[in-house]
């Protein structure tokens, strides 16, 4: 009976021995888990931040009196000289009849050449329907939210879509007789709309805006080149505004090609002398990068001016004067990796450890930098056997070394 007992006893403890062997050597398998990814290929970059100053060349439009203004053409819109940009009607006059008057004339305008057959609306067919949806999706939401401004507006729009929907599917006979009871109804809102005063036209041709900094015909080309670098800086950074002329109305910008004044210290602008070209780009505006060509460019102890010239967003910088702008300095393409496949063998070479087949590789590289967990790196030369962006860089495991068979 003891015998039994030591030897059941016996059992158990062997039974829990390996289950205890086994679990370890699950954890430590575990714990040694490779981990691979692909490099990705990307761009590194060095760019100079700076905030720019355009310099330009501008006509203001201005006019005498006490008015209520309605302007006719948008904000960056490209003018002539003899454009009307706004009319001028009797203070506190209602606006809002001479607005609904040019849109119906408008919307009247597309249909009569839609009715006709004008080809060049059949591509706007091709989004009408997700503008239908979209602006009832809209509609809806302003009906909950109680969010009514602009309902009515909204409305006459989607009556107008389903409009110009009805014609091109030819899901009616007579649109004729429709257009006549709009124009009845424009003839009836021409009657009771204020009658303007007077207009005011552009003046020159350029891009139009309403907008007014103080700086007009300060910050120009021919006033900062013809500084010192000392005394342009000191014009671009120190200079108080020109108070708002009375009847200001806008200003029409006449560049065509923009010019922009950035400082930055004379070992950065070593690299920019006239004549050079470079890339430019304006984050709070777009992501695009614009080329440019250096004008002018001077220091004066460590401080320096360089000017650019390009055209870059020009309807998007017509109402501005100042922007954050970055200069791009250089550009790699390199692979991203994460920063912990980054590491130095024994000879002290710096590489990445890659999984080929079931075999350990270490490949060389270049580091160029880290951006967040990541590790930009190049390989080190354009052999097959390189580091490729199709490789498994191993970022995660133990106990590595050059030709381990795994």
């Amino acid at each position: 009976m003891f015998k039994k007992k030591w030897f059941r006893f016996a059992i158990m403890v062997i039974v829990i021995c390996a289950v205890v062997f086994m679990v370890m050597n699950g954890a430590g398998f575990l714990s040694d888990k490779m981990l691979t990814v692909r490099p990705e290929r990307t761009v590194s970059a060095e760019y100079i931040d700076s905030t720019g100053y355009f310099l330009k060349d501008e006509v203001t439009v201005s006019a005498k009196g006490d008015y209520t203004l309605s302007y006719e053409v948008n904000d960056g819109e490209r003018v002539r000289v003899d454009t009307v940009v706004a009319e001028l009607y009797g203070k506190g006059a209602d606006l809002s009849a001479v607005s609904k008057l040019a849109q119906l004339s408008s919307r009247i305008e597309s249909l009569e050449a839609i009715n006709k057959g004008d080809l060049s609306y059949k591509q706007d067919a091709l989004r009408l329907e997700s503008e239908i949806n979209a602006l009832m999706l809209e509609m809806t939401l302003a009906a909950q939210t109680g969010a009514l401004e602009g309902f009515s507006e909204s409305a006459d729009l989607l009556v107008h879509y389903f409009n110009i929907r009805q014609i091109l599917l030819n899901e009616v006979d007579n649109f004729d007789g429709k257009l006549t009871a709009l124009k009845s109804e424009l003839k009836a809102l021409g009657e009771v709309c204020p009658s303007p005063e007077g207009k005011v036209k552009a003046g020159a041709i350029g891009y139009f805006t309403t907008a007014f900094d103080g700086y007009e015909n300060v910050f120009t080309y021919g006033n900062v080149s013809s500084l010192s670098v000392a005394d342009a800086l000191s014009l671009l950074k120190n200079t108080s505004p020109n108070a708002k002329p009375e009847g200001y109305i806008g200003k029409t910008v006449t560049d065509f090609v923009w010019k922009i004044a950035i400082p930055m210290s004379s070992a950065d602008a070593s690299s920019y002398r006239v004549g050079t070209t470079a890339r430019l780009m304006f984050p709070s505006c777009d992501n695009a990068q614009y080329s440019a060509t250096v004008v002018y460019s001077e220091s004066f102890k460590g401080e320096a001016l360089v000017i650019f010239e390009g055209v870059f967003g020009t309807e998007l910088f017509a109402k501005e004067r100042t922007v954050e702008v970055k200069i791009l300095k250089s550009s790699l393409s390199v692979l991203s990796v994460p920063s912990s496949a980054l590491l130095q063998n024994d000879n002290g070479v710096t590489g990445v450890y890659v999984l080929v087949g079931q075999q350990v590789v270490f490949k060389p590289v270049n580091f160029i930098k880290y951006e967040g967990n990541n590790a930009y790196i190049t390989p080190v030369s354009a052999s097959s056997s390189a580091l490729s962006q199709y490789d498994e860089v191993i970022y995660s495991g133990k106990n590595l070394f050059d030709g381990k068979i795994i």
